[in-house]
């Protein structure tokens, strides 16, 4: 079984080996003064973070003993906006690499068994726009990620009863002995 933990460290993983995209966070990080707030999201003088979280999971039966778990997640991230220094596409290049990195693992590092979930793979962008972060003019986007992984539900010995079945043959006087047996097992 994949924890949850384990699944959100390797999706920052990923997050945090792309070049380019300042300050991470592996949940969505808040303070109740500006300042602070800015300092948690700021390289330097300049607002540039991402944070992830989980916003929606589904669970359904892949067999008698277990559950297929997709994961939703989010990724945000946030960048000062700055005019002349073509901000926009500096945003919009660390966003291209990030979804590159996620294209080199579909497993992300073995923590799950894939990204690809309903004929979408990897890292989606689902929307990108200007806001008032932490007091300041900034680049938005906001990043989807699925991913798949397996869950063991503890059904196995209530199967295997049924998996294989026969008949014992006692051939020679009863004495309470089998001689034969025929046993069946189902292709799986």
């Amino acid at each position: 079984m994949t924890a949850l933990a384990d699944i959100r460290a390797g999706v920052l993983a990923f997050v945090n080996a792309t070049p380019g995209v300042g300050v991470t966070h592996g949940y969505q990080r808040y303070a109740h003064k500006v300042s602070d707030f800015k300092s948690l999201y700021a390289q330097g003088e300049k607002v540039l973070g991402f944070f992830i979280t989980r916003t929606g999971w589904s669970c359904e039966e892949h067999d008698s003993a277990t559950n297929r778990i997709v994961n939703r997640w989010t990724i945000r991230g946030f960048m000062a906006l700055e005019d002349e220094a073509e901000s926009e596409v500096l945003f919009d290049q660390a966003l291209e690499a990030m979804r590159q990195q996620f294209n080199t693992d579909e497993t992300l590092g073995g923590v799950v068994d894939t990204t690809i979930v309903d004929g979408r793979a990897g890292l989606q962008l689902e929307s990108q726009e200007p806001v008032m972060f932490a007091g300041i003019l900034c680049h938005q986007a906001r990043l989807t990620l699925s991913t798949v992984h397996f869950e063991d539900v503890g059904a196995t010995d209530a199967i295997d009863d049924f998996l294989q079945g026969g008949v014992a043959y006692d051939l020679a006087q009863p004495d309470g002995v089998n001689e034969a047996e025929d046993l069946i097992e189902p292709e799986q």
